[in-house]
């Protein structure tokens, strides 16, 4: 079961959808109060933890379906985790009311690398 999920190009499309509504979202009630998490930066961990399941499922996807070597999957997930994360960001500064920040747009990137780390450690399709 979780290996046809890894499998489908649709947990992928899903993944990528679901990032994109919940950086979309109006974060200013949950934010504005300032205290323990906006200390501990909870929102970068948020990021990091999208797109490295982003690489992974991605990753897992690409795979499990086609020929390509390991390491130009790596390189691809990385590179597109962080356009996509730093696209986002650009589209919350311009059609949201969220700001741009480019520490989220690093903690996606280094979220897309961890994930692309876990691919190459244990892929997750064999």
């Amino acid at each position: 079961m979780i290996r046809r999920l890894l499998e489908s190009i649709w947990t992928g499309i899903g993944w990528t959808l679901a990032i994109f509504f919940l950086l979309s979202m109006d974060t200013h009630d949950i934010i504005t109060t300032p205290g323990f998490f906006d200390k501990l930066q909870i929102d970068k961990l948020i990021h990091f933890l999208l797109f490295g399941a982003y690489s992974v499922l991605w990753g897992s996807y690409i795979a499990a379906n086609t020929s390509i070597k390991l390491k130009p999957i790596l390189i691809l997930l990385i590179v597109s985790g962080s356009l996509y994360g730093l696209g986002m960001e650009f589209y919350q500064k311009f059609f949201t009311d969220r700001m741009f920040s480019i520490w989220d747009a690093v903690a996606d990137a280094v979220g897309a690398v961890a994930g692309a780390a876990v691919i190459k450690k244990k892929p997750l399709w064999k």
